[in-house]
């Protein structure tokens, strides 16, 4: 049997816990709910061919509008309707549903609208859960809709949000800007640099709108800002475990965490990845430099992982190299997305028989794992992980 078909029995093993689970769900969100089920099953259903599973995706769809209908009102990206309404719009642009989201998804925004602005005045900035996933959201419609006036009310939204971002911010003396977030296990407010919850996302939301001349001068200053506090941030010891820290304290002028670790959510990979997008907007080779750079330190860093989840874990790694590697064609960041691809699939085989007991999630869970092993399977650059911050 070739690896390629052991990664596709661990790949149907994947679709059978969906299919018979998904009823365990409560919420409706793409990264830790029945949507990102869903994203999973019409990628396997596509990769092979397979019209039940796509009939199964539907219902997953359909049972996230019933729950709207019923009154479910979680706003998040990560658990609600945000994550929804996101869903809807990425499957349409890629064909897996026909949809008028033009009609259907104005009558959510508003709601999403207003939760960003409490959000946002409260200053929980964060992706997963507070304002850039519905800022986020609303930088994917106004790319995708095909309304002229629609258009303008979510490119008015959109220049809102970047004043609201600003207003939040803190300038230093030396030109770099930084926002500060709580922190719940530390219960502090802290300055956190991890790509799910911290200043990376917002790095990228600008990279996002820089490549956009109607927004470029809009924030141009505040994203070079942000890239000066996040690299001022690196550490000059060569030999450090990691680059930069899980977090700051901004009273106490130290760092947290200094030991970050290898994951998705935190550490050095998605500061790499905020930098090198930001790079790509700029046409900056010696930025792109530096953001090699960072991927290249964390290369042979092989302890300390969690499991095999995209979060925490090795096919969160191993998603992040092959993404990079497609980009610079180094070998060596192929390499390491094999190593930690296989690392996951070990991994899997040992919780093949407590399969029943493991989170369905797109972020955490088996969607994710699922996901990433289409994209390996069919060697293709897939968009799924736009909603992760990597596409």
């Amino acid at each position: 049997m070739t690896d390629n078909s052991f990664v596709k029995k661990d790949l149907e093993a994947i679709k059978n816990q969906i299919v018979t689970r998904f009823v365990d769900y409560e919420n409706i969100g793409v990264l830790s709910g029945f949507c990102g089920n869903a994203i999973f099953l019409f990628h396997y259903a596509k990769f092979l061919n397979d019209n039940t599973v796509a009939v199964k995706a539907k219902e997953l769809i359909e049972l996230s509008i019933d729950s709207l209908n019923k009154g479910y009102r979680n706003p998040s990206f990560c658990y609600g309707i945000c994550g929804f309404a996101w869903t809807l719009d990425y499957l349409n642009q890629n064909n897996f549903l026909d949809i008028n989201t033009d009609e259907y998804l104005l009558q959510l925004d508003s709601y999403l609208y207003n939760t960003m602005i409490k959000d946002f005045s409260k200053k929980n900035y964060d992706y997963l859960h507070n304002a850039l996933g519905y800022a986020f959201y609303f930088l994917k419609r106004y790319k995708n809709t095909e309304v002229e006036s629609v258009k303008l009310q979510y490119k008015q939204t959109l220049i809102e949000t970047i004043a609201l971002i600003d207003h939040i911010s803190i300038k230093k003396s030396d030109g770099g800007i930084f926002w500060e977030s709580y922190m719940n296990y530390l219960d502090e407010h802290v300055i956190d640099l991890g790509l799910a919850h911290g200043i990376p996302s917002i790095l990228i939301f600008y990279a996002e709108l820089y490549k956009m001349d109607e927004f470029k001068n809009l924030v141009k200053d505040n994203m070079l800002k942000t890239l000066k506090f996040i690299l001022n941030c690196k550490s000059e010891d060569g030999n450090s475990f990691s680059l930069f820290p899980t977090y700051l304290f901004k009273d106490k002028n130290s760092a947290g965490g200094a030991k970050s670790r290898l994951a998705w959510c935190y550490g050095d990979l998605g500061i790499a990845v905020a930098v090198w997008k930001t790079a790509k907007a700029l046409n900056d080779g010696s930025l792109k430099e530096q953001a090699i750079e960072i991927f290249k330190y964390n290369v042979n860093r092989k302890s300390g992982i969690e499991d095999m989840y995209i979060c925490h874990g090795s096919f969160g790694i191993s998603q992040i190299y092959a993404n990079i590697y497609r980009e610079t064609d180094l070998l060596e960041f192929k390499e390491c997305s094999k190593y930690w691809f296989k690392d996951g699939l070990k991994r899997f085989d040992e919780l093949q028989v407590h399969l029943n007991s493991e989170s369905l999630s797109l972020i955490d869970g088996l969607s994710g794992v699922g996901l990433v092993l289409i994209s390996h399977l069919t060697q293709e650059k897939l968009l799924w992980d736009e909603s992760i911050l990597l596409s």
